[in-house]
């Protein structure tokens, strides 16, 4: 008898300070099938980050600090995990968003396509 293995569930950490932004990109990373810890600031994201996360969405205007600072923090300790930066900003700034150790960006807020397309590429 075959049995199947459950699939995992990718985990995401979500790092954004909009309650309006949360709301729709929580709904739509569970319709991914996506479990979801969501936090509201840098500081807190830096002190729940562990390698346990398969990606994570990054807002860059935090209202504590700038979400390169807090991809630089995560990336002194380890660079294993995928982060892509959620800015509402132009794609003007993608040098220096990976420049700081961002894997890629998406304008927000955004669509479920443009997050299924992410997740496919990201997680492994």
């Amino acid at each position: 008898m075959i049995t199947k293995k459950p699939i995992k569930k990718p985990l995401i950490l979500l790092v954004e300070d909009n309650p309006f932004i949360q709301k729709i990109h929580v709904q739509l990373l569970k319709k991914l099938n996506c479990e979801v810890t969501l936090t509201i600031d840098g500081q807190s994201a830096l002190a729940l980050y562990s390698d346990k996360f398969d990606l994570i969405f990054l807002d860059i205007n935090l209202s504590d600090m700038n979400g390169m600072e807090v991809c630089k923090a995560i990336r002194q300790r380890t660079s294993s995990t995928s982060i892509i930066a959620l800015t509402s900003e132009s794609s003007k700034n993608k040098p220096r968003y990976f420049s700081t150790g961002i894997n890629d960006f998406i304008k927000k807020p955004t669509t479920q396509a443009a997050l299924k397309r992410v997740l496919n590429y990201w997680i492994q």
